[in-house]
Formats: C-alpha cells, sequence, structure tokens
C-alpha cells in the first residue's frame, strides 16, 4: 500500500475482532485517507483552492468553510484534569484467572470464561498536560472495564498509600504541590515550600511522601511500575456475605526504577519517554500485563485489625492480609486518537458493579463526589455517552437533557416510581445495598497539626525494609526536595518534627547536608513485627529476565560482522529490543564489506538524536571502526554516563580501548586481556574470544555460565548493578 494513501502507522492496524469495546467504537471511527474527500462539519464538499482569501472588486471575502475550521480550532481544548493531567493509555483484555465467587457475585470475578475489554489510563499527579513523564511524582494508573453489567472503574496509583485520610482537605493538598499561588514557580516537582510545609502540618502524609522520595517516586516505565488501590471496598457474594478489600496491580515484568540523574537527562531530552514506551511495546507485540491481587478481610473480623483499615494513609501489610493474585490484564491495542479516547476518557470510584460497592473510607466518599463533579465539568453532563466512556451493555434510566446529549430515549415518564412502572430498579441486585453487620469503625477525619492518630510504625517499617543502597537513595532524595526549599524554616521543621522520630541517622545525614542544626533527638520506638512483612518491592525472581530492555548497539564503517551477529542474535533471543547506534543515520558496513555490492546496515539513530539515558544497557562490537568511534566524545560521554548510572556494559575484542578511555579515572578498571579471556567487572562484561551467536534455548540457559554470554546477559537482567553502586558511590 502506497504509504501517503493512509495517514495511519502499521502499529494501528491489529486484530480487534476479540475485543468487545473496540468493533463498538468502531462505528464511531473514520480513516483518513486520499479516497475520502474533505467536507465541511455539515457534510458539504469542500472545494479545492489555493487561498483563502479572494479579491473581488476590492473587497475582501473569507471562505465559510474557514470560518468553520477557525471556529472549530477556537473550541478544540478542554479543560485539562485538576490532577492528573498529563497522561496515555491503551486498550486491552481482563481475564480472570482464579474466582473470587467466595468473596463477590460481580460476574467479572467470577466467571472464568469471561474475556473483559478495558481501557488504561497512565498519568503524572502533579504536572499539567504538558509536563514531562519523568519528574519524580505519583503515577496513576486507572482501568475502565467494559463488564457486561457496566463499566467497573479502577483507580489506582503507584505509591500504596494516600496523602490525606480526610477527603476535605484533599484541594489543599493539590494546592500544596502546584505552583506557589504569587510567583507561579516550582511546577512539575516536588521541591518547593508549600508541598513540604503541608507534609509537616499533616503528619499523615509522611508516609505517602516518603513512598515518593524512594525509587519508587521514577519508575523505569508505566509497564514496569506496581499499582494499589488505596482506597478500601466492600465486596458481597450471593450469601450477603461481605469483605472489605483492596486491589493492587503487579507488573509480569517486575518492577524496576530509573536513576535520579537520568529522570532530570530525559525530562529534557524526551519528555515523552514513558508514554513513548508504551506504544512502542505494543506496536512490536511485547505487550504489558499487569496480575490483579486482591485482599480481603471478612466484616466480622474487621474490628480485629491492628490498624485501620479505612485510612487510606496507611497499607495492609502483605503478612496480615495476603495477597492473593485472581486475574491478569493484558494491554494489546494501541489508542486511534489520543484525545477522544484517552483525554475524554472519565473514571470515576464509583463505576461499580453488582457485589462491589463502597465502604465506609472517608476519602472514598468524598471522591464518590469530586470525581462525578469534576468530569461533568471537565467535560460535559453527559460525559457518559462518548463512545470511550459508554458501557458495552444496554444503558436506560431517566436521566435527560444536558449539552451533546446523544441517545435519543423515548417515552412519555422521565421520573421514578411512575404510573406505567416504567423503567424500574433492577430487584436483583438488593443484595448490596443491605446494611452491614460488622463491627463500628471510627473515622479519623483530621486537620492540620492534629497527630493524635498518626502512628509511625508503618513508616518506620518502611524505612527499615529499605536495603543500604535504598536508604542511600531516600537521603539523597529527600536532601535534594527539601535543598529546594528557599524558607530554612521548611526543612528545619519537618527534620525536627518527624523525620527524626522515624529515623534519626536518615534525618542526621539530611541536617549535615542542608546545613541544618537538629534541635533535638527522639528517641525511636520499633516497628512492630506483622508489619514489618510489607516488602517495598517484587520479589528479585520476577526481575531475573531481560524482556523490552533496551539496548544500544555501537557500531561504524568497519565494524566486526561475526562479533555483530553474536551480541545481537544473543539480546534478541532474550528478548530485548536492540537499536543500532551510529555517528550519522547513513549506512554502515561491515569490515570487508563492498559498499557498492552490499546492502550495508541502517542504523536506528544517531548519536546526535539520542543518548544514553534512553537505554537499559550498552554493547559495543569489536573492529576496525573501533578506532574512529574512541575519538568521539559522544562515544566516551555514553559509555560513562552509562557506567555511573549503573547499568550493563558488554564488549568484545578491541572494544575495550574506548571502554578504558572513557573510565580512564576509575582506579582498579579490570578488561578482558590475552591472559584473562572474558571479565566481568562490576558489570563490565568484556572479552577477547570469539562469541557465536546464540539461540532461544541457549539464552534461557545462560545464567548459570561463565562465558560472555550467560555474564553479559545475567547483568542485563539485572539492569541497575548494585555492587557497582556500592563501589564507586563516593566517587559521584
Amino acid at each position: 500500500m502506497n504509504h501517503l494513501a493512509v495517514a495511519r502507522g502499521p502499529e494501528d492496524v491489529a486484530d480487534i475482532s476479540d475485543n468487545q469495546k473496540l468493533l463498538d467504537l468502531a462505528e464511531d471511527t473514520v480513516d483518513i485517507n486520499a479516497e475520502s474527500n474533505m467536507t465541511t462539519d455539515a457534510g458539504a464538499p469542500i472545494p479545492l483552492k489555493e487561498q483563502s482569501i479572494y479579491d473581488s472588486s476590492n473587497q475582501i471575502m473569507v471562505p465559510l468553510d474557514a470560518v468553520e475550521k477557525i471556529q472549530h480550532f477556537n473550541g478544540e481544548r478542554i479543560p485539562e484534569r485538576a490532577v492528573y493531567a498529563r497522561g496515555t493509555g491503551a486498550f486491552g483484555n481482563f481475564r480472570l484467572i482464579q474466582s473470587a465467587e467466595d468473596l463477590t457475585m460481580a460476574g467479572i470475578l467470577c466467571d472464568r470464561s469471561r474475556t473483559t475489554p478495558a481501557l488504561a489510563r497512565f498519568s503524572n499527579l502533579t504536572g499539567s498536560a504538558g509536563s514531562s513523564d519523568t519528574s519524580r511524582d505519583v503515577r496513576g494508573f486507572a482501568v475502565k472495564m467494559y463488564t457486561t453489567e457496566g463499566n467497573w472503574d479502577m483507580l489506582c496509583q503507584n505509591i500504596p498509600v494516600s496523602a490525606v485520610r480526610d477527603g476535605e482537605a484533599f484541594s489543599d493538598f493539590v494546592h500544596s504541590i502546584k505552583p506557589e499561588p504569587h510567583t507561579g514557580l516550582s511546577y512539575g516537582h516536588l521541591g518547593h515550600n508549600n508541598f513540604w510545609d503541608f507534609v509537616t502540618l499533616h503528619p499523615e502524609s509522611i508516609h505517602m511522601a516518603l513512598w515518593l522520595m524512594s525509587d519508587h517516586g521514577i519508575p523505569r516505565s508505566y509497564r514496569m511500575m506496581k499499582a494499589f488501590g488505596v482506597n478500601t471496598f466492600t465486596m458481597i457474594n450471593k450469601q450477603g456475605k461481605r469483605h472489605y478489600v483492596r486491589f493492587q496491580w503487579i507488573p509480569t515484568l517486575g518492577t524496576r526504577f530509573l536513576h535520579p540523574e537520568e529522570a532530570v537527562r530525559l525530562a529534557g531530552h524526551d519528555p515523552d519517554y514513558y508514554r513513548r514506551d508504551l506504544r512502542e511495546s505494543i506496536a512490536s507485540k511485547c505487550y504489558p500485563k499487569w496480575n490483579l491481587a486482591i485482599q480481603a478481610i471478612p466484616e466480622v473480623e474487621s474490628g480485629d485489625m491492628e490498624f485501620d483499615i479505612f485510612d487510606p494513609t496507611l497499607l495492609w501489610p502483605e503478612g496480615r492480609v495476603p495477597l492473593r493474585i485472581i486475574g491478569v490484564l493484558e494491554l494489546n491495542h494501541n489508542v486511534d486518537e489520543m484525545f477522544s479516547q484517552v483525554e475524554q476518557a472519565a473514571f470515576r470510584p464509583t463505576n461499580l458493579v453488582p457485589g462491589i460497592t463502597i465502604s465506609p473510607d472517608p476519602l472514598l466518599q468524598y471522591r464518590a463526589l469530586a470525581y462525578a463533579d469534576a468530569q461533568a465539568r471537565r467535560v460535559g453532563s453527559n460525559v457518559a455517552e462518548l463512545p470511550v466512556n459508554r458501557p458495552c451493555c444496554p444503558v436506560l434510566n431517566h436521566n435527560r437533557d444536558g449539552g451533546m446529549r446523544l441517545r435519543i430515549t423515548r417515552g412519555s415518564v422521565n421520573y421514578w416510581p411512575n404510573r406505567f412502572w416504567a423503567c424500574p430498579p433492577d430487584s436483583s441486585c438488593l443484595q448490596t445495598s443491605g446494611e452491614s453487620k460488622g463491627p463500628k469503625h471510627k473515622i479519623h477525619q483530621t486537620g492540620a497539626s492534629d497527630d493524635s492518630v498518626f502512628n509511625l510504625d508503618q513508616v518506620k517499617t518502611f524505612i527499615t525494609s529499605l536495603d543500604d543502597i535504598e536508604r542511600r537513595h531516600i537521603t539523597d532524595n529527600l536532601a535534594l526536595n527539601l535543598g529546594y526549599c528557599d524558607d530554612p524554616t521548611v526543612p528545619e521543621h519537618f527534620l525536627d518534627q518527624h523525620m527524626v522520630r522515624i529515623d534519626q541517622g536518615i534525618a542526621q545525614s539530611i541536617a549535615e547536608a542542608l546545613g541544618v542544626e537538629l534541635k533535638g533527638i527522639h528517641g525511636a520506638a520499633e516497628a512492630k513485627e506483622h508489619q514489618r512483612s510489607h516488602s517495598n518491592s517484587l520479589p528479585a525472581v520476577l526481575n531475573n529476565h531481560s524482556r523490552s530492555l533496551r539496548i544500544a548497539i555501537f557500531v561504524d564503517n568497519g565494524y566486526d560482522k561475526d562479533d555483530f551477529e553474536a551480541g545481537i542474535s544473543t539480546l534478541q533471543a532474550a528478548g530485548c529490543f536492540t537499536y543500532i547506534i551510529s555517528p550519522t543515520p547513513a549506512k554502515v558496513f561491515h569490515a570487508g564489506a563492498d559498499p557498492i555490492h552490499s546492502t550495508g546496515l541502517r542504523p536506528d539513530h544517531s548519536f546526535l538524536t539520542r543518548q544514553s539515558t534512553e537505554f537499559d544497557g550498552l554493547f559495543v562490537p569489536g573492529g576496525v571502526h573501533i578506532e574512529e568511534l574512541a575519538r568521539k566524545h559522544s562515544v566516551r560521554s555514553w559509555i560513562s554516563e552509562t557506567f555511573w548510572h549503573f547499568k550493563p556494559i558488554g564488549v568484545i575484542g578491541n572494544a575495550v580501548e574506548p571502554v578504558k578511555d572513557a573510565l580512564s579515572t576509575v582506579s582498579g578498571i579490570e578488561l578482558a586481556t590475552d591472559e584473562r579471556k572474558t571479565v566481568d567487572w562490576y558489570g563490565v562484561v568484556s572479552t577477547v574470544e570469539q562469541v557465536r551467536p546464540y539461540s532461544v534455548l541457549d539464552v534461557a540457559g545462560s545464567s548459570t555460565r561463565s562465558d560472555f554470554v550467560g555474564l553479559f546477559h545475567a547483568r542485563i537482567c539485572e539492569r541497575s548493578i548494585r555492587e557497582r553502586e556500592r563501589e564507586f558511590r563516593y566517587l559521584l
């Protein structure tokens, strides 16, 4: 097909026959192509013309279609979301793998034969629609399930706790993270006075703030990000038995994170890094997946918990309330139009299905009102009728009129009850509204400076669960963000009033970095053992793979063909995305090739258009091209950045030379020689031996081998070389 005929990318023509929602959307989808002529919004054909202003008898006349075009342009923007404004999304399917009929009568969680269409939207809490993806921020993960009983919206985030427990304080929290009102500054990051002042005066926010200052604040990708439903919901089964539940999405790729310096560089070089990563992975048929896990507490046992189960600033410790994996979400179809399918998508925590309802969670009850009102103001009162929001099942009620009404409802009554008994409520859903038989719970609603119900146990447990590197990271991140505050009383109050009660060592390190004198050191009680079981990351085994990691490969004219083919075949067999990087976009030829008769190799990118921060590792094959590459500052900088961002490097043959030059300031560097054929030195894997191409089966069993392939593949699976950071961090 002529690429000019249809203005669509190859990734956008995927089969949609197995997705009921995409088939539904197809009725409202049109293609831009060469066979379809332009019309006005009223359907009249627009004639071909060379200019839009004609001169006739010294009179200026603007064509009517041009008036319509500029009028429409003036109305193209709608208000962005007050929070989570910057977003992207994709379609997919949810499949149940274990029935939860003991907890709920919701068909989507009971019937394993179903495949439910879904839309997921990823977003950043703080920044505007034009901000960068990789700022340190809370990430939203909203999923809309198009079930046969109606839409079910799950609103989650990558931090397991909320900043506030009282919905009334939420608007104040949002004001504190937005630009300061008198200057409009400090936008897109959390290092400013108002945020840390709010956290200090609302101590229940500290739990969220510390998670945000940890590695979890900057995930490597949306695809490698855990998501938590911080609110508590109620499930009701067919017997009328109630359970209180929370949800989690666990990525099958495991959790990985960006180095803070990588994130800052990416924000400037590729502010669309996360959304590009998601779209490219789906286009490459490397579909991201998340397991749906639930935690459930029987209503009759809810009063026995040592923590407030309705407090969204507290997590449910997994050792006390185990996770149960019941389903899997796969995203396998990129959106066709970002505005109509992502920006107009409206999520509400009250979009629930029979068998799932809200709980006494105070923040959830505020959100029930806030989301409905916000979406109506942002999009319109009939937002639920837009194609992306309408359910796949029939919709009928007595709601009428309003701007942009799409549905036409026949009938002489628009109220209930009515004399015809028309459109009555569904009597089969009575079970979901029965009175609770469980113990009554005190709902905490606190204002500023009220820490009477603030429990430090979970905060301390989180800090004590960190290893030495993670502890160093959170200390540095706190020092950096508090250091941005230009009011010195803000970090002083936070450290002296709260941080010393949580961890004296971290508080003292931050105080020394900021030149702050702590006025008092308080004793810190040990965290309760049952809360220590919550892990801040997934089990390491889930990260023991290299699927979809991005590896840069340096080549130039004169590269060694055998080294290159051995390396790229091995990386691709391991599931990596490989990208050929060269000084220019022009074709390059291997050593001994005839440029006239050889097809050559077309690079994916050049050093001008890509940087090391966009990749998870580096491979450099040997060859005569090394002499030219070694002279380039961009090559040396790339190697140095990859090393200091603690990512794996693999080199063959004479490719060890530019590594030596780039790391000349690092003492004790060890690379392969004739005496030591293959060396793994803190994740810099080098060899002077011949490396043969490897198959998928070869790579699958390579982790136990000590040759170049085995060592390099093992390091790629790590992605972040922890012992390198431990050994050389003092040089940064």
